[in-house]
């Protein structure tokens, strides 16, 4: 009779733990990390796994040079181009809510776009010294 009691307990419990499902909080796993360097004018692919419905939130300044694509489990981001006005966070998200809400599922990357040109050296030769000016 106890065994009984027990094989049915048992199987119930397996039959609950069946339908329970672990939902997994959007990741960005590739590039790893939390921040990425990259030059003016590279492209930049982002990968976020997660359940549900996910979407992406970016500069503005990025809108024309993005390309998404969306797939069960997975969301590529692609920035074509960068400019350094692409700088800035970068947003996987599950589509359930606003990133203002501090209970929503998100992941987010830092990029910095690097501009070379951002420093301009020039070189005076004044009384035997070398002046440098620097201009952003």
């Amino acid at each position: 009779m106890a065994s009984m009691v027990i094989r049915t307990l048992v199987f119930v419990l397996w039959i609950i733990s069946a339908g329970i499902h672990c939902a997994h909080s959007p990741t960005i796993t590739d590039p790893p990390g939390e921040e990425i360097l990259i030059d003016k004018g590279e492209s930049i692919e982002l990968t976020c796994k997660g359940d549900g419905p996910l979407d992406w939130y970016y500069p503005a300044a990025a809108k024309k040079k993005v390309s998404i694509k969306t797939f069960p489990g997975e969301s590529k981001f692609q920035l074509k181009n960068a400019e350094f006005d692409d700088t800035g966070y970068y947003y996987c998200f599950k589509k359930n809510g606003t990133l203002d809400d501090d209970k929503m599922e998100k992941d987010s990357i830092y990029v910095y776009v690097e501009v070379f040109n951002n420093f301009q050296q020039e070189d005076d030769i004044v009384h035997g010294r070398r002046k440098s000016v620097s201009m952003c």
